[in-house]
């Protein structure tokens, strides 16, 4: 049931990311730029959204969130390279999804290069 749940969320924010124009490399690029803040705000809501989602459901259900040490030099370079493989392929992992549902041969060569990346490590 919970892989149901998690499939309908994913639809939705499919549906929501691809309603905004976050899958589009202009429009990310433009977000980047200050120009148009249209996917700022719209992460902005949906971070707003999932921490009252999260505290909402911990009082049903127990959860716990431990504050893992920070491990500066891997955060430094993994933020590297996902900030070049973005800036350079113009997706990141969610929108590349979504680009390819729109059928982006672009978002494809993204995607498959971060999962290459992700096996690689």
């Amino acid at each position: 049931m919970t892989l149901v749940y998690a499939l309908i969320v994913g639809v939705a924010m499919g549906a929501l990311i691809q309603r905004v124009g976050a899958s589009s490399p202009k429009m990310i690029l433009a977000s980047l730029r200050l120009e148009n803040l249209s996917i700022i705000k719209f992460m902005a809501t949906t971070i707003a959204v999932g921490m009252v989602g999260v505290y909402a459901l911990s009082t049903v259900m127990p959860m716990h969130f431990d504050i893992k040490p920070t491990y500066v030099v891997g955060v430094a370079l993994g933020g590297l390279i996902f900030g070049v493989g973005f800036a350079v392929g113009g997706y990141c992992p969610g929108t590349c999804v979504v680009g390819i549902g729109e059928g982006r041969r672009d978002a494809l060569a993204a995607l498959l290069g971060g999962v290459t990346g992700a096996l690689v490590f």
